[in-house]
């Protein structure tokens, strides 16, 4: 009886075994973690999808970043992003604390290997993950940023960092009785595509034809060259527009 009852109990186990196996709840399909490297034109196509989300890349590039002032309200310093394959994906501005801005910057520029190595003169980029943050319209990175610290920004990211750029005081004109702006073509709006075709128009007068510049070519030099920029008085307004990308 008792090999009966032990051969019948292996039976119903053996049954019941792979109803088990099966029946088994699947692992949850791993998400996508923070420390996915991604670039600056991924993020700008879905803004608001990443907004206040951690995100990381590679920093292939840092652009000239001028003198920070100590009183400064925040530190910016634009960086050329890239993907996992080291590919070129765009510029963003980082902001961060002014006392982070000199370690930041030794950090995280890209340093090329001795020619003498194995490696053989190979550029180690450096991987950096920030919150990205909208910040007067234009898309950032805050490092060691505290959110409070946004409210008290007077200038937009790329006007900060053209004040660093050319020295304190830069947003004030020369001229008497003249506010300096600046107008970024990167962040053109339809709204704002009108005002370029009217500052274009202002450059090109009293210039001789081949000095001239349509609003199309205008805004392709400055998208090309982070450097090349152009100065539009516009006398009515009082105003002088510094024409950047």
């Amino acid at each position: 009886m008792k090999k009966i009852f032990t051969l019948g109990f292996v039976l119903l186990f053996s049954l019941l075994a792979p109803v088990a196996v099966f029946s088994a709840p699947k692992k949850k399909s791993e998400k996508k973690t923070e420390t996915e490297i991604s670039c600056a034109d991924i993020w700008a196509a879905k803004s608001k999808d990443f907004k206040g989300k951690r995100v990381s890349t590679l920093v292939l590039d840092i652009a000239e970043t001028g003198t920070v002032m100590s009183d400064a309200d925040a530190a910016v310093v634009a960086i050329e992003t890239g993907d996992k394959k080291q590919a070129a994906g765009g510029i963003i501005f980082v902001l961060m604390p002014p006392e982070n801005f000199d370690a930041f910057v030794k950090k995280y520029f890209p340093e090329e290997g001795d020619a003498g190595t194995a490696f053989g003169g190979k550029t180690d980029f450096k991987q950096l993950s920030a919150v990205f943050e909208i910040v007067g319209g234009e898309n950032v990175l805050l490092y060691n940023m505290k959110a409070e610290t946004l409210k008290k920004l007077k200038f937009s990211p790329s006007e900060a960092i053209e004040i660093q750029r050319r020295g304190k005081g830069a947003m004030k004109s020369e001229r008497e009785g003249f506010t300096k702006k600046i107008f970024n073509v990167s962040k053109i709006s339809k709204k704002t595509a009108a005002e370029l075709k009217r500052l274009a128009a202002l450059y090109n007068r009293g210039k001789k034809k081949a000095d001239k510049l349509t609003e199309k070519e205008l805004k392709a030099q400055c998208l090309d060259d982070d450097e090349f920029s152009v100065t539009v008085l516009d006398e009515k307004a009082k105003i002088e527009w510094l024409i950047r990308r």
